[in-house]
């Protein structure tokens, strides 16, 4: 596993807030050191990793070590995240550092498979074992199973209310992400995003959603042409589409909620929000 950590003139500045970003299944984490370089612009520090991953004889690429026993029943799933036992080992492997972060103001964010992995994590039995995160985010990613998933096809379970209103999480999209549009019987790009809205607030989850007008599934990843089934089957960006106006609405989506600040709106292009499906 290898790491990166944005810094922001550390010695003008206190600890600063960490954000840990987990990659999409077959993104290399460096498609997203924009973001690292963009928290440290912000103050805010920066954890991207990789790690490979078998599943079934193949190789897969991914941010933390995945359990699959995790998905052998709901119950197992909703007790831990299947990423949970790695994110605590990868956690604690950075505060056995001298960085200047402050480990107890982390926030999760993930692509695709790692927004999954975030919500597994918040939205579940895992909550409880990570007080350090403050706050949650997730772009192109939902809680509803796809295809071949031993917790049903389509389904989209409820987030626990055991775990309390937990911390805030906001669900990132784009009305031209192909790969959640496939997920959807009707082929909308956001309808699994407003699935998981209400999914979260079954659950009392402090959640809102934000979606980006002309952005596809791996806008988020820099250069987008990943060699990976994502981009292959992803729909294109809008034309005109303003990719560093979107990347600094994330950023400061992210910065916000390590910070624990209002989320503030983003500027330079277009954006909506949505209302439970």
């Amino acid at each position: 596993t290898s790491a990166s950590s944005g810094s922001h003139d550390a010695a003008a500045t206190s600890k600063q807030p960490l954000v840990v970003f987990l990659s999409g299944a077959d993104v290399p984490h460096e498609r997203y050191a924009w973001l690292a370089e963009a928290l440290a612009r912000r103050g805010v520090a920066c954890c991207l990793s990789s790690c490979a991953q078998e599943f079934g004889g193949a190789t897969c690429l991914l941010s933390l070590p995945y359990d699959l026993a995790r998905l052998a029943s709901e119950g197992a799933y909703r007790e831990a995240a299947p990423t949970a036992e790695s994110l605590r080992i990868l956690l604690d492997a950075l505060r056995a550092t001298d960085a200047p972060v402050d480990y107890e103001k982390v926030v999760l964010g993930g692509h695709s498979s790692g927004g999954r992995a975030v919500l597994d994590v918040v939205g579940f039995g895992s909550a409880r074992d990570f007080p350090e995160v403050v706050g949650a985010f997730s772009y192109g990613a939902s809680t509803v199973n796809g295809p071949g998933s031993p917790l049903g096809e389509g389904t989209c379970l409820d987030f626990d209310k055991s775990r309390g209103a937990g911390v805030p999480l906001i669900l990132l999209g784009g009305d031209r992400d192909g790969i959640s549009a496939a997920l959807s019987a009707d082929g909308d790009a956001t309808e699994t995003v407003r699935r998981t809205l209400k999914a979260a607030k079954a659950g009392k989850a402090a959640v809102d959603v934000l979606v980006f007008e002309g952005a596809n599934h791996m806008a988020v990843a820099d250069p987008a042409d990943v060699p990976c089934g994502a981009t292959a089957n992803d729909w294109s960006a809008a034309p005109g589409f303003d990719v560093l106006a979107f990347q600094r609405g994330v950023a400061d989506v992210a910065a916000a909620l390590a910070r624990r600040a209002p989320i503030p709106t983003p500027a330079g292009v277009a954006w909506t929000t949505l209302k439970p499906a």
